[in-house]
């Protein structure tokens, strides 16, 4: 699913493309002081064999949930959102 993963006040959102909104994908989004931990996960090749697999995601963990997200610059993103997170 495409879309746009951003921070909005104290808040982390991912809001699907239009087109994937048609196709039934939903919206994400948790408050900052909620992330329990940021981290990058490895490549996971079977998960997804033509394009997320292959490539490190963006990990984030709620309570006993784990999301993952591909976006450019992980490891950049990855820290900012630690640092965020660990401020709230």
């Amino acid at each position: 699913v495409g879309g746009r993963l951003a921070v909005a006040g104290r808040s982390l959102r991912f809001e699907p493309h239009a087109v994937d909104r048609v196709m039934a994908a939903s919206g994400w989004g948790v408050s900052l002081d909620q992330v329990s931990s940021v981290d990058i996960a490895p490549r996971r090749p079977f998960s997804h064999l033509f394009g997320a697999g292959l490539r490190r995601q963006l990990r984030i963990t709620v309570r006993d949930q784990t999301a993952y997200f591909v976006v450019n610059s992980v490891d950049q993103v990855a820290a900012e959102l630690r640092a965020l997170a660990e401020h709230s």
